[in-house]
């Protein structure tokens, strides 16, 4: 079984900062904060609060594997919050340019299904409150000229849509 992308980092309003060695705990609060983001305090010209999680899943599937789960699951409980339980939140799956473009487009988006589907199953949220697109490799962060940017470039980001649920 081959594996690709390891790691998490955070996209936060625009900057990519690594988040290595941060214990459970301070990467649930470090994810409520993010996804707590208002359009009062947003940058104009900035994505909305999200998350890029640079996530393994299983080689040529939208397999979640166990090391994915378990960092969704802090993903999970940062979703648990009050206020973010209210809300709509986006899920994007990403892909390098390996491959066909139209193969890499559905991978993406059944991806971006797993992922949405176990945050759904681990904290009881509504499947409506998540909204799922695959982009497969038409939104590169860098380059793919190169494995290390390839890496880069396979990932899922998780969006705050800042709607609420029933508005």
């Amino acid at each position: 079984m081959k594996i690709k992308s390891i790691g998490i980092y955070l996209l936060i309003w625009g900057c990519l900062q690594a988040i290595e060695g941060y214990s459970q705990q301070d990467m649930i609060q470090q994810y409520m904060d993010v996804l707590k983001g208002t359009p009062a305090n947003q940058v104009v010209g900035l994505p909305v609060p999200s998350i890029t999680m640079h996530l393994e899943f299983e080689y040529n599937s939208a397999k979640l594997t166990q090391q994915a789960k378990q960092e969704l699951n802090s993903l999970a409980s940062a979703l648990q919050d009050e206020t973010l339980r209210q809300h709509i939140f986006r899920v994007e799956g990403h892909t390098c340019n390996l491959g066909n473009p139209k193969y890499n487009l559905t991978l993406s988006l059944h991806r971006a299904q797993s992922v949405a589907s176990y945050l759904v199953e681990k904290t009881g949220l509504s499947p409506d409150q998540f909204e799922v697109k695959g982009y497969g490799e038409s939104q590169p962060v860098v380059d793919n000229s190169t494995e290390a940017n390839r890496q880069k470039n396979r990932r899922v980001v998780f969006l705050n849509t800042l709607r609420k649920l029933n508005q």
